[in-house]
């Protein structure tokens, strides 16, 4: 990639994605930046800025091709190649995240659940082998490591399991904890922010 894009811009793209890939499943074949627009509340301007990134140009009064928009943005995002991902916390977490957020329409592949070294339970999260966490350290030594982790793990535990993902040679923490980890630099930390979903929501409940 030529320059590192904003957060904000990868913020929407998904949304003009998703919409793209429903209304390519209910038979549309294109759509202009106005619907996107509507259908977002994203003003047109910006979504045909955005959009010129993915290199998809639209055609005056007939738009995009929803299935080039759908292709283009997937191949930004790398969500046209298999991505290795690692399920870190408590098994029972990820089962219910795994039934409501579908990884793999985005190609992204959990290859296991990590648990702690006292877990005591199935091994599987339906084909999803589960491993305590030092024998995941140990497999990651081993072989071709896993470089990113949806992180889900207990207050009070978070940083030093963090720690340790680091040095087996975890990139990238998409995280789901309540609170923030350190990372050292050369390592991102992605958050996923349940507390600041929930303020906004509180707050708008209370209009």
């Amino acid at each position: 990639m030529a320059e590192e894009l904003p957060e904000v811009i990868l913020r929407r793209l998904p949304k003009y994605r998703e919409l793209a890939a429903g209304l390519e499943a209910e038979g549309w074949h294109h759509l202009t930046s106005q619907d996107i627009a509507r259908a977002t509340e994203i003003d047109a301007l910006t979504v045909r800025k955005d959009l010129s990134i993915i290199n998809v140009t639209g055609r005056r009064n007939y738009g995009y091709e929803v299935g080039e928009l759908v292709r283009g943005i997937d191949r930004l995002l790398g969500w046209d190649k298999p991505h290795r991902i690692a399920l870190v916390g408590e098994a029972k977490m990820m089962q219910t995240l795994l039934a409501v957020f579908p990884l793999a329409r985005y190609n992204i592949q959990p290859e296991c659940v990590v648990e702690g070294n006292t877990y005591e339970g199935p091994d599987r999260v339906g084909d999803i082998p589960i491993y305590r966490v030092d024998d995941f350290l140990a497999r990651q030594k081993a072989g071709e490591p896993v470089k990113t982790v949806l992180f889900w793990v207990l207050i009070g535990r978070a940083q030093r399991a963090a720690d340790k993902l680091v040095e087996s040679g975890v990139k990238v923490f998409w995280n789901f904890s309540q609170n923030s980890v350190y990372v050292p630099e050369g390592v991102s930390v992605v958050e996923a922010s349940l507390i600041g979903d929930l303020a906004v929501l509180s707050y708008e409940a209370m209009k």
